[in-house]
């Protein structure tokens, strides 16, 4: 009768000091974490403001909330004298609609060069993913829109031309040390291209599907150095595609330049910390063209991350060498 005397005070104890304290171990997860203290992964997420895909480092300290789900006291029956014992609550039924999910919103503004022309360009993109088809899975939908604009360093050739993209975007996230992640986007783009070198112009209109797929596939928590790895790839197929083109507004159709892309990369970290880091990429992207079947071009470049902004830096090689550098925000 002591015993249970002392573990009813105790638990009392408990729930007049306030919320419990936990400190993340290896090897943890904030779905376990949450099943372990019996709170909800949504409620457990909100109190300590970590946002889908729930990403949580050894030596994080996390706020465990009061909730129905922690234990309770109740009357037990034990035949010929009763006593109070705690019982903990079945686990939280799983939340398919999370409507008061924050979306995630960037944009970025970055300039290029290569031996005859420069230019710049500019993007803003949003992704809200308010159902969670698991504890792993959310699905959400996602879009971008932007504009660019370049010009020949000699003569009088410019062109201008706004964009948008818009589809469906689902992630996966289960804390591993290989393959723990991944986001799969598939989308509708439309892109809007006026050109002009002296009296001649031209319009063009592009209408484009395209799948991107990223896949972090090496994660070492406790390592500052080449810690991560993730590659990437996206492939944009033609719809319809319409030129005009003429002298004083007599326009008549013209061959079109075809928008049909792939490329692959991947990035590696090679220095980070808990808000940020230094990573390289290196990849390759084909590009298809007006008078030639294909542009083929590798890449390369550095990036530096610093809590929500990232600044990074992109060499190109192919027909011409281009330099691209490129600042983004993110929340």
């Amino acid at each position: 009768m002591k015993k249970i005397l002392f573990l009813i005070a105790l638990i009392f104890g408990a729930i007049w000091l306030g919320a419990i304290t936990y400190t993340v171990k290896l090897g943890d997860t904030l779905e376990g974490i949450a099943q372990t203290y019996g709170v909800g992964l949504a409620d457990l997420a909100e109190v300590n403001n970590i946002d889908p895909p729930y990403i949580i480092w050894v030596g994080m300290k996390l706020k465990i909330p009061e909730t129905s789900q922690q234990p309770q006291l109740r009357a037990v029956d034990t035949g010929e004298t009763g006593a109070l014992l705690p019982r903990a609550m079945g686990q939280q039924r799983h939340q398919v609609f999370v409507w008061d999910q924050k979306p995630c919103v960037s944009g970025a503004i970055g300039r290029f060069d290569n031996k005859s022309t420069d230019g710049y360009y500019r993007y803003a993109n949003i992704k809200w993913q308010p159902i969670y088809l698991s504890d792993q899975f959310s699905l959400g939908a996602w879009g971008e829109v932007g504009d660019d604009f370049c010009q020949a360093k000699k003569g009088d050739w410019s062109q201008s031309a706004l964009s948008s993209k818009g589809g469906l975007a689902l992630d996966y996230y289960h804390p591993a040390d290989w393959f723990d992640c991944f986001s799969l986007k598939g989308y509708y783009g439309f892109r809007h291209a006026e050109a002009r070198d002296g009296s001649w112009d031209n319009v063009q209109e592009d209408q484009t599907w395209a799948m991107n797929f990223w896949v972090r596939v090496h994660q070492d928590d406790l390592s500052c150095w080449f810690s991560r790895t993730s590659i990437s790839t996206e492939y944009v197929g033609l719809i319809d595609t319409k030129a005009v083109g003429g002298i004083a507004g007599q326009h008549a159709p013209l061959p079109s330049c075809s928008p049909v892309k792939w490329e692959g990369s991947m990035e590696q970290s090679l220095y980070s910390w808990q808000s940020g880091g230094i990573n390289c990429t290196v990849g390759y992207r084909h590009l298809d063209g007006e008078m030639d079947t294909g542009k083929d071009r590798g890449f390369g470049g550095i990036n530096v991350q610093l809590g929500w902004a990232k600044v990074l830096y992109e060499l190109e090689v192919g027909e011409k060498i281009q330099n691209k550098i490129e600042a983004q925000l993110s929340f």
